[in-house]
């Protein structure tokens, strides 16, 4: 894993996994590709949202997932 200062900010890349909607695919699908990218100096943000068989889903409980966790994103 790559040690960055506190002070030095680093290109971030917001990682959506997509996990074909089901329950059984989460955000874990991508930890290799973001171990990648922080390897190669980016901060990552593997971001999750509902998916069939949870509370809310579709458009706007999915939507509203996605949009929550880009505003706790601090740029």
């Amino acid at each position: 894993m790559l040690v960055q200062s506190k002070k030095e900010k680093l290109p971030i890349v917001v990682t959506i996994h997509g996990g074909f909607w089901l329950s059984q695919y989460g955000l874990e699908e991508l930890n290799p590709i973001c171990t990648n990218l922080n390897q190669l100096g980016f901060a990552t943000w593997n971001i999750e949202y509902r998916r069939l068989g949870e509370l809310d889903v579709g458009f706007s409980g999915t939507y509203n997932d996605v949009i929550s966790a880009l505003t706790l994103l601090k740029i």
